[in-house]
C-alpha cells in the first residue's frame, strides 16, 4: 500500500457522531474525544486495502470495550487492529 489517508476528527461528516465514555464523558463526540478512533482509522485506511471512517471505527471501539473513560485503550486498539486488519505492531514497554 502506498496511499496516505488523512482524517480530521472535526470533519463535519463525523464530528458530532457520539463517542461517549462513561461515567465522565457521556456527551463526548468524535470531535471532542475521538483522537484514538480517528488516528486508528488513518492507520487502517493507509496501510491496508480497506477504508474505514472514524465514526465507524468509533462505534466498533465502543462495542468492543476499547473506548474507555477518558480515551481509547491503546493496547486493546492495537491488538484489535492487528488481529482484524493484519497490521503488525510491537509493544515497546
Amino acid at each position: 500500500m502506498n496511499k496516505k489517508v488523512y482524517y480530521n476528527q472535526a470533519d463535519s461528516r463525523w464530528a458530532k457522531h457520539p463517542y461517549p465514555a462513561y461515567p465522565n464523558y457521556p456527551n463526548a463526540t468524535i470531535k471532542s474525544g475521538g483522537c484514538g478512533a480517528t488516528s486508528s482509522a488513518m492507520i487502517i485506511s493507509s496501510l491496508t486495502d480497506k477504508t474505514i471512517r472514524p465514526d465507524t471505527l468509533g462505534d466498533i471501539f465502543r462495542q468492543k470495550g476499547i473506548r474507555v473513560n477518558g480515551g481509547t485503550d491503546t493496547i486493546k486498539a492495537s491488538k484489535y487492529i492487528s488481529e482484524t486488519y493484519g497490521i503488525e505492531y510491537k509493544r515497546l514497554y
